[in-house]
């Protein structure tokens, strides 16, 4: 019996860690404008980088009917464009704890797109049949290349 309470304890500890761990999206900033089949550096800080060892993150975008009505975040991902490790760490260039990836903007409708950051507690991403521990996202403007 204690054997399992100190499992129990030891996964919550874990658990409460990674979801205090706030990801924030740097960039690109909310209302930015995007270029669809551009490559984007997307940055995203750590509030609690002491936290986050053993995470991944999935990096997703979904159109949207306009800037207000995206589709919410129990509806599902949109189109995958980052699944891996998340690996922030400090730069020369800032005291923050950042990580950049580099995405490539899919074709989409012009318009609202929201992009959102999914994090999990173990590595694979979205793959490992667990849910987020933490999402948070940024709206966009999608517009097509000349």
């Amino acid at each position: 019996m204690f054997k399992l309470f100190v499992q129990f304890l030891c996964a919550t500890t874990f658990a409460s860690a990674v979801v205090a761990s706030n990801i924030i999206i740097i960039s690109p900033q909310a209302s930015s404008t995007v270029v669809a089949g551009s490559n984007v550096t997307v940055q995203l800080g750590d509030l609690r980088p002491d936290q986050t060892i053993g995470t991944a993150i999935t990096v997703d975008i979904t159109a949207c009917a306009s800037a207000s009505e995206c589709p919410g975040v129990s509806q599902g991902m949109g189109q995958i464009l980052y699944s891996g490790p998340y690996t922030a760490e400090h730069h020369n260039d800032a005291d923050d704890v950042y990580q950049n990836i580099t995405v490539t903007i899919p074709l989409l409708p012009n318009g609202a797109a929201k992009l959102g950051v999914s994090h999990y507690p173990l590595s694979g991403g979205g793959g490992n049949g667990l849910p987020p521990l933490e999402y948070t996202d940024t709206i966009l403007n999608v517009v097509a290349s000349n």
